[in-house]
């Protein structure tokens, strides 16, 4: 399976329950409180929208927790993410160990393009 093609429909899916659960959208004020009721997937959606929607360094911590805590509940699309955020050095130290780490949690249930990172 392919990043790009199952990105949209859990995204979609983790946004729906997420509004499920809270009856309408929130703020991220109210998140700390919220996560609790948060499926692995729910936790990817809204850290994977928060990531791509910051402007700055210092918007990057909130989605950068989500998104560990989806990982480190086993939800796989979290750790591929997490494994380029460690590449990169997107919001947290370059640490290619990790992120090797991270592609091998993912590329362990699947994902193509993880298997393809720990290959070059």
């Amino acid at each position: 399976m392919r990043f790009n093609d199952v990105i949209d429909k859990t995204f979609k899916r983790g946004l729906k329950k997420y509004k499920k659960l809270e009856g309408k959208g929130g703020n991220s004020t109210e998140y700390p409180d919220m996560i609790k009721k948060w499926d692995a997937e729910t936790k990817f959606a809204l850290g994977y929208m928060e990531l791509v929607a910051a402007k700055s360094k210092e918007e990057l911590g909130f989605p950068l927790d989500l998104l560990t805590r989806s990982a480190n509940e086993g939800f796989w699309l979290a750790q591929y993410m997490l494994g380029n955020c460690y590449k990169e050095g997107h919001g947290v130290k370059k640490d290619e160990n990790l992120a090797r780490q991270w592609w091998e949690k993912a590329a362990a249930q699947g994902l193509d393009d993880a298997k393809e990172k720990l290959s070059t």
